[in-house]
């Protein structure tokens, strides 16, 4: 599922929402940005950074928790299997002390 950091207002719904709510919804899925880095200033433009490398972060966990496989989520973030599987056991570690990547979409469900 991909989620938008869309320009506002809204061009569906003409709504106008803050940049920090669009960037927290859009983090819930697959982070994309719809927004045109040369309309935003300078502040919006560290904020969409900022959001952006915390995202990096957990993307894996966001993805898994989706119920998302490894093949798909190393193809949405362009990168190995190896990688993926490494990103979960880091995150299992990290978030419930278990270092088996296996058990990260058992323990995100108990979260």
């Amino acid at each position: 599922m991909a989620s938008h950091i869309s320009a506002v207002p809204n061009h569906t719904v003409f709504r106008t929402t803050s940049l920090k709510y669009r960037i927290d919804v859009a983090m819930s899925g697959r982070l994309d940005m719809e927004i045109q880095p040369k309309n935003m200033t300078d502040e919006e433009k560290a904020l969409c950074k900022k959001a952006i490398s915390e995202y990096k972060k957990i993307r894996v966990c966001v993805l898994t928790y989706l119920n998302i496989d490894n093949t798909d989520i190393s193809v949405l973030v362009k990168t190995s299997s190896k990688t993926i599987s490494n990103a979960r056991k880091k995150a299992n570690r990290k978030l419930f002390g278990d270092d088996s990547a296996s058990t990260l979409d058992e323990n995100l469900l108990k979260f």
